[in-house]
């Protein structure tokens, strides 16, 4: 894993800083119009992705138990991050990377989007892979771990469960907790919408 994302204690890896994939260069922001260009061809390559049986060398990574799980059967799949990218040597050439959580899998999709041409270029999936968290996970997390009403800024880490045996290995987890002097941790796991532990 390269460095800076995080360090690991117990068998759990805390996300500390979460970088772009180097798929390419980075390239200054894109429009909210190129967004939503990044977003509808992401979208409709990973539903085609999933639906291909060539793909398999890709999905072959996710984790079957997690299509079981109460997220898992509800299909539920996030972009978390759109960035702009630069692709191959051409400068005038617009892309856009979209990074996506997907909970029956398990596996975080990072596909490189041509802007110009509106065409999926190239997509990576890999399980346990550091990744951000999408707005909608942060929301159900301070749900969850019934942080609503705080008065102080809850802050959460993305959890990564590094032992294969664990029953939460491959789980969307998430610490959070209120900004305060000695706060004590609330582990919530995404993938089964449950908090695991409130002293954590």
């Amino acid at each position: 894993m390269p460095p800076g994302f995080g360090r690991c204690f117990g068998g759990f890896l805390f996300l500390v800083v979460v970088m772009p994939t180097p798929f390419a260069q980075a390239q200054g922001p894109l429009t909210p119009a190129e967004q939503e260009i990044a977003r509808n061809v992401e979208t409709a390559s990973i539903f085609e992705l999933k639906r291909n049986p060539t793909a398999t060398f890709l999905l072959a990574k996710g984790l079957p138990k997690l299509r079981e799980t109460s997220s898992g059967r509800e299909g539920k799949s996030f972009i978390v991050q759109i960035n702009g990218v630069k692709l191959g040597g051409d400068s005038d050439r617009r892309s856009g990377l979209v990074i996506r959580y997907d909970y029956p899998t398990g596996l975080t999709f990072r596909s490189l989007v041509d802007l110009t041409e509106q065409k999926l270029v190239e997509v990576k999936a890999d399980l346990n892979f550091p990744t951000a968290l999408a707005k909608e996970e942060v929301q159900r997390t301070t749900e969850l771990a019934e942080l609503l009403e705080a008065p102080w800024q809850v802050k959460m880490l993305a959890v990564i469960d590094t032992v294969p045996t664990s029953p939460t290995y491959g789980h969307r987890l998430v610490a959070a907790w209120r900004d305060v002097p000695r706060a004590r941790k609330v582990l919530v796991d995404l993938s089964t919408d449950a908090v695991i532990k409130r002293d954590y």
